[in-house]
């Protein structure tokens, strides 16, 4: 398995983390934060990455060590790019996120979905 891709998982699961601990700070700061919306936060945000993630670095593992990975195969240079690009997608939406979540922090827009400030 390509220590990259792993590194590179690991890494946009840490910014997801972080985007996700945002989120809560924003709903602390607007008075909206409820426990009993976290688990549901985790498990539509957090989560799904997390699954997605370990199903791309599977596959790239097994394309690697079964499909040709020894032998220089094209299959494992195939599959870390598809991990590479989805890593890459992933992280621009999520760098976006925070970078807007910081700014409602900063007392910015308050609608984090669109950027812009919610209608009086």
């Amino acid at each position: 398995m390509s220590t990259q891709v792993v590194l590179a998982i690991l890494a946009a699961a840490g910014v997801t983390v972080v985007d996700w601990l945002l989120g809560v700070l924003v709903a602390v700061r607007q008075h909206k934060f409820s426990l009993q919306k976290l688990p549901g936060q985790l498990t539509a945000m957090v989560l799904p990455y997390l699954g997605g993630s370990g199903i791309l670095t599977v596959l790239q593992g097994w394309s690697q060590q079964y499909a040709g990975g020894a032998a220089g195969g094209s299959l494992p240079k195939i599959s870390a790019g598809v991990a590479y690009a989805a890593i890459s997608a992933y992280g621009l939406k999520v760098f976006a996120d925070i970078w807007t979540k910081l700014g409602n922090l900063a007392g910015g827009p308050t609608n984090t979905a669109a950027g812009q400030p919610e209608p009086s």
